[in-house]
């Protein structure tokens, strides 16, 4: 029989004892990567198949010398904690029409080499503080389509690199602490086409000053004079 799962702490590593695994090469079977199954194993690289649908909570947690991860299409759910405190990690991509739907909460925690980052256009949900101490994250991309409705409390916390973001359309809530300590979060490309849609969202005024002080851009796929923005190959662009 195949193995489809990489059973919860198949791998783990407590805090006392010495890391022994350095890369892993998983079996195109699995389907599901075990609650902390990888946690401070002292993983370098990693190549997650192509076939594995759940990422189950702190799978990755700690593994601080990984560096660059793809998450493969089939993916439909990264659960809490999965890559918190990946300091070492630079790139997170995902590959092309992914089926990731949901991100929970601390996902990517204190990933502080983390850059940047293109969310997919299929997520519907991300939780909590999933980018918050990701100090040299410089700007977060969502797709052209996405339906998000919500950002969570502490989303970007203290993602003190944070230069650009997007907020797209379907956004309504923007919960307490979302952009605190974005200091340098000088561009928002907001998705709606104009203020009105944009005072239509419920934007805490609980630590939020970074956002709702940035220079905000609206949509629009004609050019027009003001401060407006369209995506060009998959990227926030002013029209000039």
């Amino acid at each position: 029989m195949p193995v489809t799962d990489i059973a919860d702490y198949a791998f783990y590593v407590h805090y006392s004892m010495e890391p022994f695994l350095e890369s892993m090469a998983l079996p195109s079977s699995i389907k599901t990567i075990g609650i902390s199954a990888f946690a401070y194993c002292g993983l370098k690289s990693i190549v997650i198949p192509e076939n594995v649908e759940i990422i189950r909570q702190e799978a990755f947690r700690g593994c601080a010398k990984l560096e660059n991860i793809i998450i493969p299409a089939s993916v439909k759910s990264i659960h809490n904690s999965v890559f918190f405190d990946c300091r070492g990690v630079k790139s997170i991509i995902f590959e092309e029409n992914s089926s990731l739907e949901t991100i929970y909460f601390w996902a990517f925690y204190n990933c502080e080499n983390l850059e940047a980052m293109v969310i997919p256009a299929s997520v519907t949900y991300i939780g909590e503080a999933v980018f918050s101490g990701c100090t040299t994250l410089k700007n977060i991309i969502f797709e052209e389509g996405i339906l998000l409705e919500t950002f969570g409390r502490g989303l970007f916390s203290s993602c003190i690199g944070l230069e650009s973001v997007i907020i797209p359309a379907s956004v309504e809530i923007i919960d307490d602490y979302a952009f605190q300590n974005c200091s340098k979060l000088n561009a928002v490309y907001y998705g709606g086409a104009n203020v009105v849609s944009w005072n239509d969202i419920n934007i805490s005024n609980v630590n939020n000053t970074s956002l709702t002080g940035a220079t905000r851009y609206y949509y629009s796929e004609a050019q027009q004079a003001g401060n407006y923005w369209r995506y060009v190959n998959g990227v926030p662009t002013i029209w000039s």
